[in-house]
């Protein structure tokens, strides 16, 4: 049995969806743990609806004070009684035959982590498929090479919505979701799951859609943004301090590589949202978000800069990215902005 884990935070508008894409799952050996983390809007009486209005049984609905998405992850993890659990965002969505494309894999192979491909979508938009950036092919492959191919090699991806991890394997290592962070959360229990896992297994089907609402955090003006960085860094902590060498090498070959994009991406974002939404011409808006990194994140530029001049990145695209950003933010934005942007992706 699958248990699909859904933290929700005022999603009242959009969870109904994410719902229906799991119950009407063509194959129904799954539970949904709804964790409604303390929202303000209607998201826990759309619930609680949908389960008496439709006697559904397969939802169980937990209501909490707000405490932030790993919170909510953690505590539907504790509950959760499938031998597998999934992890989704609560106005993402699931292909209807998701279970029955994974169930024989999940079987035969009884992996650690089972992946597929995913895209991402915004409306009836398809903003990205899978299969333009990554290798879309069955493999299995060891944790270690895993790491290796997402972020060395760069062939596969996996986000919070496109893999099946085995619950006795989280528990056996303590895996949960770090209290307290908001953005990056997703990618430090990726890393850490994959120094760990013997066996993960990637399927060559698209059976999740990430979807990017206007309104999300990444098209919003929030400097919690940056707390990805710190999630990298504990995720690198982790490694060294819990798991083998070999692992520790691969992950010191591309912890750096992975902070700089994450910083790289976030500062351009925040100066799109402040240039295109706020209206600040782009030197004000630098000067704006270089001062509000400074008071939220002591430190954390001189630290970047650090390691942006220390870099010998051999992705060719990072470095030509790297080289403008440090020329100048202005530069790296307008040429973005200005160029085919698949390049820079």
């Amino acid at each position: 049995m699958i248990s699909f884990i859904i933290p929700a935070f005022n999603v009242d508008k959009y969870i109904l969806r994410t719902l229906e894409s799991v119950l009407n799952q063509q194959v129904q050996d799954f539970e949904i743990i709804v964790v409604d983390d303390g929202s303000t809007d209607n998201t826990y009486e759309v619930v609680h609806k949908l389960i008496m209005e439709g006697n559904v049984n397969k939802i169980k609905l937990i209501r909490q004070e707000n405490a932030g998405v790993c919170s909510a992850r953690n505590r539907g993890l504790a509950v959760a009684s499938g031998e597998y659990v999934i992890f989704l965002d609560a106005d993402d969505y699931v292909a209807m035959n998701l279970i029955e494309v994974i169930k024989d894999s999940l079987i035969r192979t009884r992996p650690d982590i089972l992946c597929w491909g995913y895209n991402i979508v915004r409306g009836n938009e398809i903003l990205m498929e899978y299969t333009d950036r990554y290798d879309l092919s069955y493999v299995e492959m060891t944790g270690k090479t895993a790491l290796e191919e997402i972020y060395i090699k760069r062939r596969k991806r996996i986000v919070i919505g496109n893999a099946a991890y085995r619950k006795d394997f989280l528990s056996h290592y303590n895996l949960e979701f770090t209290v307290g962070c908001s953005n990056g959360e997703d990618q430090e229990f990726i890393i850490k799951s994959l120094a760990h896992a013997n066996l993960v297994v990637f399927l060559p089907q698209i059976l999740f859609f990430y979807v990017q609402r206007e309104d999300s955090i990444s098209y919003t003006y929030n400097p919690k943004k940056f707390e990805a960085i710190d999630a990298v860094e504990r995720a690198v902590n982790y490694i060294n301090e819990n798991c083998g060498r070999e692992i520790a090498s691969i992950t010191s070959c591309f912890a750096n590589e992975v902070k700089i994009e994450n910083y790289m991406y976030n500062y351009n974002s925040s100066l799109e949202y402040l240039v295109y939404i706020k209206k600040l011409n782009l030197i004000k808006a630098v000067e704006y978000l270089n001062e509000d990194i400074k008071r939220r994140f002591p430190g954390l530029s001189d630290k970047m800069k650090g390691i942006m001049k220390k870099s010998n990145t051999t992705n060719t695209r990072l470095k030509i990215r790297l080289a403008c950003f440090r020329i100048s933010p202005i530069l790296y934005y307008w040429i973005i902005r200005n160029s085919n942007q698949s390049f820079w992706k």
